[in-house]
């Protein structure tokens, strides 16, 4: 219950004993002195300590005044709460549904709001569930936190600007606020457009920042990337020329097969030629040798007959010897010359035959060719062209196909897995029913959605796997290690044991802490609430007897059963073993007794009396004294039972497992679809496959007899060229020479017989001449004379004959050697292995040396010499420097488009600070001064001097608002910080600087809690003095002071309103005694 007076009367010189009492009334005063967004009323219902209450309040300072743990605060939480803000801005509870008053289902919360342009006024109300749900109302009618924000926004209301919104919990934050986050914060509370800006500015800043790094980085990257480009251009040259001499080498390699093949026909063509032309020879030598030899056996008969007779014979003279001899010499020159006439004869019948034969062998090839040619068929372009369009369409369509067919595969593949997730699922729902593990607490609905409890969930799962090498130095959290001995105690132990510290995991000590605990989050990013023992030994301040006396069974510390680490963790945090247990309700008496400091302290600052928990504390300052707050212990005993799954849990699971049955069997028939169409595809692409296989093969066929025909073609190209060659050597006439040395040899036989008889002739002179020589031996000498020439001349002639056979019949064997060659046959094979494409390469060579002539093996060779030695002067290069320089040019080309639009980027950005900051810092310098201002002129009240003051960074993310102060006369001025001032001077100065900004706050209301807590009794007087005066004034925002004292000889204004909380045991239920909501509530004291 809350109760309203006024008490700046106790400030007049003429307050009297007697006063008389003027109650308010339930109804809003002074509604137009109240700022739009001012807060009116604020009525709460199960909220927190609250049953039900209602403030009335003041336009301009309300003071709240109540002893610690009866419900001052929970005005600023149901200010917080009710006006959409979440409840970490409060430093409490995480959630919403734990502000709803213990045993109650709901909680309501109703602001009335002044609304702007005297418009009516605004009812908000919230009411908030067990499930952190709440429903929202505007006058009444239903809405959303969605819109109850955007309403707010309009009304300037500022719940997370520590400037306007302080809550107690929050006041030590506010002093941890560094003096840049001091600066924004103070802009949001006079200016949430210079906040803005300011923001706009270190967004820019740090985007200009940002830019120009890039650009350092790229221009740095670009100048690198055009030395490298230089450096691989050459290499990549280099290697292009390598890579085509090498090419170019190894083709000619694969030429060398050819080169010998074709060196082998020239040496049969030869040899054919060589043993054709000894057998004409000797031939010819066979049917000239035949007179001769008739003559010889003539003349040797005719010589037989005058050999008897040629003894008598023997004197001739000298002069008829010389003549025979002369006549001898003739014959034999004679001899010579027929024989040179006969081989010039061989050599031009032999040259001609040769080429006839080559020019009629050609004539047939390419007879042959022709005659092909004209048999091979082929299409016109335009159908070829028709045949090629529906070869691609069909392989088109069935891409189309294959793709939709791929699609429903990885569809099918998609709903198996999600069929094998809902089986996994299922049999995890039946492990868990059949389970009694305790890890499935964390399944219940108080921890689904609550994150620490998932961390923890997750941690304890990674400590029962892959971290088992931990579980000597962590424990699993009291949640799941710990059992009391009965419900009473496992009801206690709930309500002890604070949610965090619940779930969290334990180290045996700080060296496992920090050792091991990083694991959870760097290797599994588990955010999990960890506790380290302190090492403390704790004794129990008293005996089991002594406790007994006191009414209690033991300490509860005595009842709970685990791992000695979890309990001594809880002895860390909330003092297991120093909380007293009874059962059995204590009475007043030793409640009374329990409530009594010993020796200036409390026995117990918690104990539990049968369903109820007693909290004592006491206060710090004047007398020192003992506040109790109690609250109904749960019994529903959720945890710490032993038991695994709840009734509530089991039907959960039966639902999810009926849930995964229905789900598989979904997966399943849509499955079954999916095949289907996936079959019909199948089909549909078998059905274009074979179309698209009749289509393919008759292009190939078609292409395969183009090849043949241009390969045709080109022979028939060479066989006219070679046959114009022929034609021309095969066609010069060589009768004339021919018949000349024919009429050589003719003349030269009639010379030759004429020297015979002139021989002959000679011999007979000689006979004549010698007339002694008897007539016998001059015949015997003719003859003999005649058969020595004729023998002569055969003698030769046979010799030659002979050497003839013998170059005949090697000539033969030479010719069958080279036809049965091995090797002719394996560069043949050889050749024929060499793909098309690799042929039509080396035929392009191929004719080339034919027409130069050089096509032979040692051709060749000179050839693959002059690559190598042109590679050996070139240098490998690299294939890498291909790419890499590829790359260059095309990150080069980037950059180049990269670099002109950072630079204009910086340039625009630039622009947009100049704009912003001209506009932002003369109101920042305006909004500063006046602050400085206020606060240099009351801060002397309390200390020598102080000011307010902005340094300006190198970048706006480092401006700073620094509180100078100073103490001492002689001291000079020193920024407010945590290591330079006490407590009581921060707090001082922290008001002061609060103070100094009433009056230029935009915000409709600002809420400060336990703000003096730490000031001295001067100090304090003088502050709420100050503050009394400046938020009193007309045209400033709405002000709410919280505190739970009220010093004597305070500063009041009129326009202020002192709520007084009373709560306790003996106050009156509202709900059944509405007349007591107003009891005591005053707005003024009167004489």
């Amino acid at each position: 219950m809350a109760t309203q007076m006024d008490l700046n009367v106790y400030a007049r010189d003429d307050f009297k004993t007697e006063i008389k009492r003027r109650k308010i009334s339930s109804e809003i005063d002074g509604r137009e002195k109240f700022p739009p967004g001012a807060i009116m009323r604020v009525k709460v219902k199960n909220f927190v300590v609250y049953a039900s209450t209602e403030f009335l309040l003041s336009p301009s300072l309300n003071m709240i005044i109540a002893p610690n743990g009866t419900g001052k605060s929970t005005f600023v939480c149901a200010v917080c709460l009710g006006l959409a803000g979440h409840p970490t801005l409060l430093g409490r509870q995480k959630v919403v549904s734990e502000f709803i008053k213990n045993g109650e289902q709901f909680s309501t919360i109703e602001i009335t709001l002044k609304n702007k342009n005297e418009e009516p006024d605004v009812v908000i109300r919230r009411e908030i569930y067990l499930n952190n749900k709440s429903d929202w109302a505007i006058n009444d009618k239903s809405s959303s936190e969605a819109k109850v924000k955007n309403f707010l926004l309009g009304l300037n209301v500022q719940l997370d600007n520590l400037c306007q919104f302080l809550p107690q919990e929050k006041v030590a934050d506010f002093s941890k606020l560094t003096q840049e986050e001091l600066l924004l914060e103070t802009q949001r509370a006079v200016d949430v457009n210079m906040m803005s800006q300011h923001k706009e500015l270190i967004s820019l800043d740090k985007d200009k920042e940002e830019l120009t790094a890039q650009l350092n980085e790229k221009t740095n990257e670009q100048s690198h990337l055009e030395e490298d480009k230089l450096r691989y251009e050459e290499e990549a040259r280099k290697y292009e020329a390598f890579q085509k001499k090498k090419d170019e080498l190894e083709d000619h390699k694969k030429l060398l097969p050819y080169a010998e093949l074709q060196d082998l026909k020239v040496e049969e063509r030869r040899l054919k030629k060589e043993r054709d032309d000894i057998k004409a020879e000797l031939q010819r030598y066979e049917d000239e040798m035949a007179p001769f030899r008739n003559a010889v056996d003539e003349i040797g008969e005719a010589a037989d007959k005058f050999m008897n007779a040629s003894h008598d014979k023997r004197k001739e003279t000298d002069q008829l010897k010389k003549d025979v001899a002369t006549k001898v010499s003739q014959l034999e020159d004679i001899d010579t010359k027929i024989d040179d006439c006969v081989s010039k004869i061989d050599q031009l019948e032999g040259r001609a035959i040769a080429k006839r034969k080559e020019l009629e062998k050609k004539q047939l090839q390419l007879q042959e060719d022709e005659e092909k040619l004209n048999t091979i068929e082929v299409l016109d372009d335009e159908t070829a062209k028709q045949y090629d369009e529906q070869s691609e369409s069909l392989f088109a369509e069935k891409a189309e196909l294959t793709n939709t067919r791929e699609e429903i595969q990885d569809e099918v593949s998609r709903v198996k897995r999600l069929r094998e997730n809902a089986e996994r699922k299922l049999n995890g729902f039946k492990n868990q029913l059949k389970s009694n593990d305790p890890i499935l607490l964390f399944d219940r609905p108080h921890f689904r959605k609550n994150y620490l409890a998932e961390g923890s969930k997750r941690a304890v799962h990674l400590l029962r796997t892959e971290f088992r090498d931990m579980r000597e130095e962590f424990f699993e959290p009291p949640l799941l290690t710990l059992k009391a001995d009965n419900t009473e105690f496992a009801g206690y132990l709930e309500s002890l044991v604070n949610p965090r510290d619940l779930v969290a995991i334990t180290a045996i000590s700080r060296d496992a802490f920090n050792k091991h605990s990083k694991r959870f989050i760097e290797e599994k990013n588990v955010q999990v609430p960890m506790r380290y023992l302190s090492g403390n030994t704790y004794s129990k301040k008293l005996s089991t007897q002594q406790l007994n006396e006191l009414g209690f069974e033991g300490y509860l510390v005595d009842f709970v059963k685990g791992p000695a680490p979890v309990i001594q963790m809880l002895c860390d945090t909330v003092f297991l073993h120093d909380v007293p247990v009874s059962r059995r309700p204590l009475s007043e008496a030793q409640i009374e007794r329990l409530s009594k400091p010993i020796n200036g302290h409390l026995l117990f600052k918690k104990f539990f009396s049968g369903d109820v928990q007693y909290t004592l504390s006491q206060s710090e300052y004047g007398s020192r004294n003992v506040m109790s707050r109690s609250q109904n212990v749960d019994n529903k005993n959720q945890y710490f039972t032993g038991t695994g799954v709840s009734d509530d849990v089991k039907q959960q699971l039966h639902t999810q497992i009926k849930n995964q049955e229905r789900e598989i069997e979904e997966y399943k028939t849509e499955i079954e679809s999916l095949r289907e169409k996936r079959n019909a595809r199948d089909q549909e692409i078998a059905a274009i496959e074979a179309r698209a296989n009749e289509v393919n093969k008759f292009v190939r066929q078609n292409r395969e007899k183009l090849k043949t025909k241009q390969k045709i073609a080109q022979r028939i190209k060479l066989h006219n060229a070679a046959i114009k060659k022929l034609n021309s050597e095969a066609t010069a006439d060589y009768t004339k020479d021919i018949l000349k040395y024919k009429r050589r040899i003719s003349y030269l036989s009639v010379q030759k017989i004429t020297a015979n008889c002139d021989l002959a002739d000679a011999q007979k002179k000689y006979n004549d001449v010698a007339q002694d020589i008897t007539l016998l031996k001059i015949q015997q000498f003719e003859h003999l004379s005649r058969k020595a020439a004729i023998k002569s001349l055969f003698g030769a002639i046979e010799e030659k004959r002979d050497h003839l056979r013998t170059r005949h019949q090697a000539a033969k064997a030479r010719l069958q050697e080279l036809k049965n060659s091995k090797k002719a046959k394996e560069l043949k094979e050889k050749a024929a292995s060499y793909t098309e494409e690799e042929k039509e390469r080396l035929s392009v060579y191929l004719t080339q040396y034919t027409q130069e002539g050089c096509f032979s093996v040692d051709g060749i060779q000179d050839k693959i010499a002059g690559i190598e030695a042109e590679m050996s002067m070139l240098g490998s290069g690299s294939k890498s420097s291909v790419n890499t320089l590829e790359k260059i040019n095309n990150r080069l080309a980037q950059l180049g488009q990269e670099i002109p639009e950072l630079n204009m980027k910086i340039k625009n950005l630039s622009q947009n600070i100049v704009e912003i900051r001209d506009d932002w810092e003369p109101k920042l310098n305006n909004m500063v001064q006046k602050i400085s201002d206020k606060f240099s002129s009351i801060f002397p009240t309390v200390g020598s001097a102080g000011e307010v003051r902005v340094e300006r960074g190198l970048k706006f993310s480092d401006w700073k608002m620094q509180i100078m102060v100073k103490f001492r006369d002689d001291a000079p001025l020193k920024a407010l910080d945590s290591h330079t001032q006490s407590g009581g001077e921060r707090a001082v100065s922290t008001v002061y600087y609060m103070i100094s900004m009433q009056e230029l706050t935009v915000s409709p209301f600002r809420v400060v809690d336990e703000i003096n807590q730490g000031m001295d009794a001067r100090n304090e007087r003088i502050v709420h003095k100050n503050m009394v005066e400046i938020a009193c004034q007309e045209h400033t925002s709405q002000y709410f002071l919280i505190t739970p004292k009220l010093l004597t000889n305070l500063h009041y204004a009129d326009k202020m309103r002192i709520h007084c909380i009373m709560a306790g045991p003996w106050t009156p239920d509202p709900r059944t005694n509405t007349e007591f909501l107003t009891l005591g509530a005053t707005s003024i004291y009167a004489s």
